[in-house]
């Protein structure tokens, strides 16, 4: 603990901010994450102190680090949404609120002062709506056809909900994922598959 340290933290992204500063020099794609108490103030009362999980990511595209963010909410199978909302100490139309329902539990968007991508979530909130079962699927009989389709998509359309409607075409779709991207060219790389 020195000087720089000596108070209590609202955030943790000032520290991560600062350690991925130190090793700016590299041009490597790297994430770092901390998971550390910080303290809400109250007025009139003691601080809330709250277990929260964060990470910064640095030399990495928006889709990129969305595409981390909601790999981890999958593995959790977290029920949570992202719904675009400005916020505090991010740029302006580049924060993303994460929801479980009404209830705001985290946040992830480019941060105003340094361009990073940082997310920031509430551990207790998450495990609330997270699931700890997994179930067994047994693996089909016959491998899935792979094609990849290139669309072009106007500027302004969300990915998420162009994949939520490829799936929701066909049953049989059981992956969509994002393979390549130039100017307003998307291509995804879809796997069919019949169980039987």
């Amino acid at each position: 603990i020195g000087a720089d340290s000596e108070y209590m933290r609202l955030s943790l992204a000032p520290s991560l901010v600062g350690a991925v500063n130190q090793i700016r020099g590299e041009s490597a794609t790297f994430h770092l994450f901390e998971l550390a108490n910080v303290y809400i103030p109250v007025r009139g009362m003691l601080p809330e102190e709250r277990m929260m999980a964060a990470g910064i990511f640095a030399n990495t595209e928006f889709v990129q680090a969305k595409g981390t963010l909601e790999a981890l909410f999958v593995v959790l199978k977290s029920n949570v949404m992202l719904a675009t909302q400005d916020g505090k100490g991010f740029a302006p139309h580049h924060r993303l609120a994460i929801r479980a329902g009404r209830e705001e539990i985290g946040q992830f968007g480019k941060l105003q002062h340094s361009g990073y991508w940082y997310w920031e979530i509430d551990i207790e909130a998450l495990r609330k709506v997270s699931s700890t079962t997994h179930s067994f699927k047994p693996l089909p009989k016959y491998p899935p056809q792979v094609e990849d389709l290139s669309l072009v998509i106007p500027a302004r359309a969300r990915l998420g909900e162009i994949i939520e409607n490829i799936y929701k075409s066909d049953s049989q779709v059981v992956s969509v994922e994002l393979k390549d991207s130039y100017e307003n060219t998307r291509t995804f790389h879809l796997a069919y598959q019949n169980p039987e």
